[in-house]
């Protein structure tokens, strides 16, 4: 089995349909780069694959998080 070049697509699917329901509801995309140090990356990405998520779901899902408890309504 040879190698193929590019991103891994195990996620493409969920993806895929993310974007739909994007473009259904007219929400746009954005993208957010954050610097962090190296192990906390490290630790963030770990987390992520037990969790059976992308690192962008955990970002998203940890802000909605924050921001909810942060400034109930």
């Amino acid at each position: 089995m040879a190698l193929k070049a590019g991103r891994p697509t195990g996620r493409t699917l969920d993806h895929v349909d993310r974007m739909r329901q994007r473009l259904e509801t007219g929400d746009e995309e954005m993208r957010l780069n954050v610097r962090m140090l190296k192990s906390e990356y490290q630790a963030l990405k770990r987390f992520a694959l037990e969790q059976d998520m992308s690192v962008s779901d955990v970002v998203r899902f940890a802000l909605r998080s924050h921001m909810n408890q942060s400034n109930p309504q």
